[in-house]
């Protein structure tokens, strides 16, 4: 389970890195998006810069089995509600395309498969 700790934490710092210095590489920066839109998606970068670095502490320093399968839930259930919400997104005209419905879709499978080989 420190794999999905790991992992996450790995995706989350780069993409929030990439978030907040490119924006516009998750929203559409044409003319007609308001400014308040590219600060809210710096401020979701910085949110998943943080969650990057507490996966990544919580993976490498925390030895407690029954808490770390709580936070691969945790984990788990963040993308995949995510990818709920990212889907949406795209359907109300906000996201440009799928693509991070699909990341956090294929994020939570994956998850999901590394949580229960390892509670075998």
């Amino acid at each position: 389970m420190k794999w999905i700790c790991n992992i996450n934490g790995v995706i989350e710092l780069i993409t929030g890195m990439v978030l907040i210095m490119r924006p516009d590489l998750l929203f559409d920066g044409g003319p007609e998006t308001a400014p308040h839109t590219l600060v809210a998606v710096k401020f979701f970068g910085v949110m998943g810069a943080a969650f990057g670095g507490i996966s990544l502490v919580l993976g490498r320093f925390l030895n407690e089995p029954f808490v770390m399968g709580r936070v691969s839930l945790i984990i788990i259930m963040y993308h995949l509600l995510i990818s709920f919400q990212c889907y949406g997104a795209y359907y109300g005209g906000y996201l440009p395309n799928l693509g991070a419905f699909g990341v956090h879709l294929t994020l939570a499978v994956f998850f999901v498969i590394l949580y229960l080989r390892s509670k075998k």
